[in-house]
């Protein structure tokens, strides 16, 4: 049966799909991508794609986002997608509409496992958004047993945090958003990360928030806001999302027990995993993401390596001129 292009209307089908289906997240969400859409992010508009059985019952298929690339040039993106289906398929059902939207290639980035993945017919290994090395944290364990299987350091952390008084609070306030973002400058000066625009984050609590499936979490010490955390809550996963601290009262530790604090909440709200979204591979040195993981590192838990994202090209001449564009722009 031909994959079809739903209506706006049929969108809640989709999202009872995902609900259901084991290994769907919150990436290929209505939710997440009426959120992506309404943060003028580089997503522009997106396009869900089903396939159903006989009995009129979604099988399987992808939410799929028009990515802007540069003047009227775009592409396609399915985030940890297609779900059951194969990718072929889903390239096949995006051919006529790669036209219309001058999209030059797909990319997609199935929730595989490295071990299980593979390259597929006419893709090619590309990079991704979604982070292809991350720590899982079993929620299933009592508060005890996740912190005896935490490191000591880790352990340790979040008692000088507790300690020293440090007072964590949830917020939607837009005024407190804004101080998560002051401090978020300061982090990603300090690591060597980029960020978003304020508004992202804006955007984020407000659309997610709404519907309890993004919350902020900031760290207070002495009256003074010092750092703060963004995570998301969708069906059994709570993830990691966002994080800034001060580069004062770093001392206080207070980065452990906002983790601890999401942690225990997440476990109160039924999560079964927490997903600390994104670390460096194994033996890596000098890894751009050397310090923020041994940061997570420091609660346990067990890596999990996803197969690298693939993409492959509606219009191969294009294609290829962007790569050496790309290429020679460094």
């Amino acid at each position: 049966m031909k994959l079809k292009l739903l209506e706006k209307t049929e969108y809640n089908l989709w999202e009872n799909f995902i609900k259901l289906h084991k290994t769907a997240d919150i990436f290929q969400s209505v939710y997440w991508a009426d959120f992506k859409i309404a943060s003028n992010s580089r997503e522009k508009k997106y396009f869900i794609f089903a396939k159903f059985n006989i009995k009129n019952e979604i099988i399987g298929g992808a939410l799929v986002f028009k990515m802007q690339l540069f003047k009227s040039l775009s592409f396609f993106y399915a985030p940890r997608g297609p779900i059951n289906l194969s990718a072929n398929e889903l390239f096949e059902a995006l051919k006529v509409l790669s036209k219309k939207e001058k999209a030059i290639f797909l990319r997609i980035d199935p929730k595989i496992s490295a071990s299980e993945g593979s390259q597929y017919e006419g893709f090619k290994i590309s990079h991704s958004p979604q982070p292809e090395n991350t720590l899982i944290l079993d929620l299933n364990l009592s508060e005890d047993e996740l912190l005896s299987q935490m490191k000591q350091k880790g352990r340790y952390n979040i008692k000088v945090a507790l300690k020293n008084e440090v007072e964590v609070f949830k917020s939607e306030k837009p005024e407190e958003i804004r101080k998560f973002y002051d401090l978020l400058l300061e982090t990603t000066s300090r690591d060597g990360f980029s960020g978003h625009p304020e508004n992202y984050y804006q955007t984020m609590i407000k659309s997610l928030g709404k519907d309890k499936m993004a919350s902020m979490y900031l760290a207070k010490y002495k009256g003074e806001i010092i750092a703060g955390l963004i995570a998301t809550f969708y069906k059994d996963t709570a993830i990691y999302y966002y994080g800034a601290s001060s580069n004062q009262y770093r001392n206080t530790m207070a980065p452990y027990l906002l983790q601890w604090t999401v942690i225990k909440e997440a476990k109160e709200r039924g999560m079964k995993y927490y997903d600390f979204l994104g670390i460096a591979p194994e033996n890596a040195k000098n890894h751009p993401w050397s310090g923020v993981t041994d940061f997570k590192l420091k609660f346990g838990g067990t890596r999990k390596n996803y197969f690298p994202a693939q993409e492959k090209p509606f219009n191969k001449a294009i294609y290829w001129l962007f790569k050496i564009y790309k290429k020679l722009r460094g």
